[in-house]
């Protein structure tokens, strides 16, 4: 836990617990596909389209993100993220038609990237010493990349 050193715990445990429930959100529908195969009347191929829409943002958003983060704090888009996939997730939970579902879940996906992506920045800005900034930002960018790419190969 080197980050604990160069970064205020309060601000690390904000972002480990909003990292952490951004990927819950990510994997969530995955054990419940059976299940919303039933409640959507749907084959199982037309369902996994609910975890494969999520991932495609994920794939060239960081990369817008990083353009808004030039005129966003990193502190801001997180919270806009944040609030704006409760918001889809809230709109998937209650929607009755597999269409909007799948919709929703691509939403989702470029909130997820936003939100990861702004983590990131954010502890990058928050670190103390200069090398630790460009140390920490590179480790977690090639995670988020490995982490992203592992997640493509597993839906396919």
């Amino acid at each position: 836990m080197a980050i604990l050193y160069f970064m205020p715990i309060k601000s690390f445990l904000a972002i480990i617990y909003t990292t952490v429930l951004t990927i819950s959100a990510l994997h969530m529908p995955q054990p419940l596909l059976p299940l919303l195969s039933n409640v959507f009347r749907s084959e199982m191929d037309v369902i996994s389209l609910i975890m494969s829409a999520t991932f495609i943002p994920l794939t060239f958003i960081p990369i817008v993100s990083g353009v808004i983060l030039n005129f966003l704090s990193p502190k801001r888009m997180i919270l806009f993220a944040a609030l704006a996939h409760s918001i889809i997730v809230f709109g998937i939970s209650i929607t009755d038609q597999l269409q909007l579902a799948i919709f929703l879940r691509f939403l989702e996906g470029f909130m997820i990237s936003m939100i990861l992506t702004s983590n990131t920045t954010y502890i990058s800005l928050k670190a103390k010493k200069k090398k630790f900034n460009f140390i920490c930002l590179t480790i977690l960018l090639l995670l988020q990349l490995v982490v992203c790419l592992v997640e493509l190969l597993e839906v396919y």
